[in-house]
């Protein structure tokens, strides 16, 4: 991150007293950030977010004007004139996390805790995409929240298939669940058949479903790759990050980048490197 540093400064004021994020000056896509290479590099260090303990990755909107992240409440920063607004917190959300924003941009997705207490249970809700902003919440199909254990990031393709991760019979053994949408309904979630052995979370689908990327927790970041009979392939660890703990992958709607959590003196915060890690990884047909 040549220059990184005085960007930083220029940016940033921080009062330590009441704890508050101030963002001066801050223009152009990706916060302004220096575009990361074959290396991971952390996103906005000391700008977003320096004093929490991030639980979700960052999402940008389709037009990236919008950013959302969790910690643990979802926090978001707005591209207005130019500039980038100081982060807030969502009032149209209320105990949300892991914020996804759908391959079309039309649905805007989170993680909501639904009970009478905090973590009683997690369930998928979504925003809809209005000419005046975002809808309010509401839940997604019972079908798919009906499934014991929900929790931590989810995604969908461009076909509005959901990918989500659950934990099994009240343990933190945990399992990648699909859901097929069609003609306006979703199936009975379903446990991935060629991951059902794997104690995995927080699964991010390539927009046209070619790859997946998982945090399975005997190793860390995981991708395979769509056959062409519909399988898949073993995976194959994501070459230049660390293993586990890091999780929450997600993909930048360009394509061009893999945003992730890190453990840093045992707190989490995001990181990003080039999507080319990937494409290297995925077999020559």
């Amino acid at each position: 991150m040549v220059g990184g540093e005085n960007r930083i400064e220029n940016a940033l004021s921080l009062s330590a007293s009441k704890n508050q994020i101030l963002i001066r000056e801050l223009s152009g896509d990706y916060l302004g950030q220096p575009k990361p290479g074959r290396n991971a590099v952390p996103f906005a260090p000391g700008i977003i977010a320096p004093t929490h303990r991030f639980h979700s990755t960052i999402a940008f909107s389709k037009d990236g004007d919008e950013a959302y992240w969790g910690c643990p409440d979802i926090l978001y920063s707005l591209q207005k004139n130019g500039k980038w607004t100081k982060p807030d917190t969502t009032h149209l959300i209320a105990r949300g996390d892991a914020p996804f924003f759908s391959p079309d941009g039309e649905r805007f997705y989170f993680v909501a805790q639904v009970g009478e207490s905090m973590w009683e249970r997690e369930a998928i809700s979504f925003m809809e995409k209005l000419p005046s902003g975002w809808s309010e919440s509401k839940l997604l199909s019972d079908i798919i929240n009906s499934t014991s254990g929900i929790h931590f990031a989810m995604s969908v393709d461009q076909n509005r298939n959901v990918y989500f991760g659950a934990r099994q019979e009240g343990t933190v053994i945990s399992r990648i669940y699909v859901s097929e949408y069609s003609n306006g309904t979703y199936s009975k979630p379903v446990i991935m058949e060629h991951l059902k052995y794997l104690d995995a979370y927080s699964p991010y689908i390539a927009p046209d479903g070619s790859y997946l990327i998982v945090t399975s927790k005997d190793s860390g970041l995981k991708v395979f790759f769509r056959k062409k009979d519909g399988g898949w392939t073993d995976g194959q660890l994501i070459t230049g990050i660390n293993v586990y703990p890091d999780r929450c992958p997600i993909v930048s709607h360009d394509g061009k980048f893999l945003f992730y959590l890190h453990n840093v003196e045992d707190r989490y915060i995001p990181y990003w490197i080039s999507t080319n890690i990937i494409e290297e990884l995925r077999p020559k047909e």
